[in-house]
């Protein structure tokens, strides 16, 4: 491997041909900045700086033309005076936490791997993080702070969270370890906590206004699967999880019953209302090859499976009849689980207790409430027809109210 000097410009740069062979790599490097070189492989290039003192080591500065000649020799001679400085090379933070997260070898399974690399592109991403090449121990609490803002501002509150908690343990790993020349007193991350930045999870309760957009949006899903789907969530207040894994062969439609299996492995009869029932005759009726042993939302024998595709129609179509209502309709940030806290408020709107409401959504009751099984069961189906005539009202001339 041999490698040219050149002085370097943009338009020098661009004109440097690719090599023809995909494992092939052409180094040149930079006669005006010393330490300064160009990797072009297959089908990149991108700029390195390689340490002046110590072992050499080498510094990715980023790919062109993201990032230009004068950028990357600004980088350079910033990186030269530091080492020469210091007589030792200055770890930045992207080095640290790119050796950070090689440490994690093993992983519980795909989605946490997505998550992973989720947190580790917001960041480094240079755009919201500017201290990604600065040292390790100049970084302070309100660089952390703000970076942890930005993410939470562009992403979600949970990829904030992940990404504080992540930020936590590295710079905790980096102070016991003496090649980073971090102490621990000089550690930024010891007084930000989830609450330093407004993370901590919060309950949305949806207003008349946002259910109704809700109920305008599951009647527009292309399904008649993915339609009853939404609809229940709304009318049962269900953990999506608990619909998914819903059978023919536990429902008793005359009886509006759903015998259910709880978190402890114990039967749970589930009280369903008149609207419930019928939502699931229609959708049974339109699926007749169905067997007993099928799972209700499910196809091909196999439960629901794609909830992340599922909200994002939703959002889609809520936001479409956002636009068509008028300037002033929208509906915040929510997820599955918001629709449950709706319908444990709108319960207790209807007069029900909080042992009554714990029935009502699937939970086991107690000794006291097993004595008087006939009369519970009555008090609760009176209550979700209530709540599901009240669903049933949502329509768009109520868009608007609040509550």
């Amino acid at each position: 491997m041999t490698c040219s000097c050149i002085d370097f410009s943009d338009a020098v740069v661009d004109n440097v041909h690719f090599p023809e062979k995909v494992r092939q790599i052409r180094i040149f490097s930079d006669l005006s900045v010393e330490g300064l070189f160009l990797h072009v492989r297959f089908n990149r290039k991108y700029f390195v700086h390689r340490s002046l003192v110590g072992d050499g080591r080498m510094r990715m500065l980023g790919g062109f033309p993201s990032i230009g000649v004068a950028q990357a020799r600004e980088q350079a001679r910033y990186f030269n005076e530091r080492d020469r400085a210091a007589g030792r090379p200055i770890v930045t933070f992207a080095e640290c936490f790119t050796a950070f997260m090689k440490r994690k070898t093993s992983f519980r399974s795909r989605a946490h791997v997505h998550l992973l690399e989720r947190m580790k592109r917001s960041i480094l991403d240079r755009r919201v993080n500017p201290f990604c090449d600065q040292a390790l121990d100049e970084i302070t609490k309100d660089d952390i702070a703000k970076l942890v803002t930005a993410i939470r501002d562009g992403g979600t509150p949970f990829l904030a969270r992940q990404c504080l908690s992540r930020l936590r343990s590295m710079f905790g790993w980096a102070a016991r370890e003496k090649r980073f020349a971090l102490t621990p007193a000089r550690n930024p991350m010891a007084d930000l906590t989830n609450h330093t930045f407004d993370l901590a999870k919060e309950h949305v309760v949806l207003t008349r206004a946002e259910l109704a957009l809700y109920a305008i949006a599951s009647g527009r899903l292309p399904t008649a699967r993915e339609r009853a789907l939404a609809k229940s969530l709304l009318l049962s207040g269900f953990r999506i999880r608990d619909l998914a894994l819903m059978r023919w062969l536990e429902l008793d439609l005359d009886k509006k019953v759903w015998t259910s299996t709880s978190s402890s492995g114990h039967l749970v009869n589930v009280h369903l209302s008149d609207a419930m029932c019928q939502l699931l005759a229609g959708l049974r009726s339109s699926r007749l090859n169905d067997h007993d042993d099928d799972y209700v939302f499910g196809t091909r024998g196999r439960p629901f499976s794609r909830p992340r595709g599922f909200k994002a129609s939703l959002d889609r179509l809520i936001e479409q009849a956002a636009h068509e209502t008028g300037p002033g309709a929208s509906v915040r940030r929510w997820r599955f689980v918001d629709l449950r806290h709706t319908v444990i408020a709108l319960l207790i709107d209807q007069g029900l207790d909080s042992r009554m409401i714990k029935i009502a959504l699937g939970g086991r009751p107690t000794i006291l409430l097993f004595n008087h099984g006939v009369s519970h069961a009555v008090a609760i189906r009176a209550a979700m027809n209530r709540h599901a005539d009240r669903v049933a009202a949502f329509n768009t001339t109520n868009i608007r109210e609040q509550d």
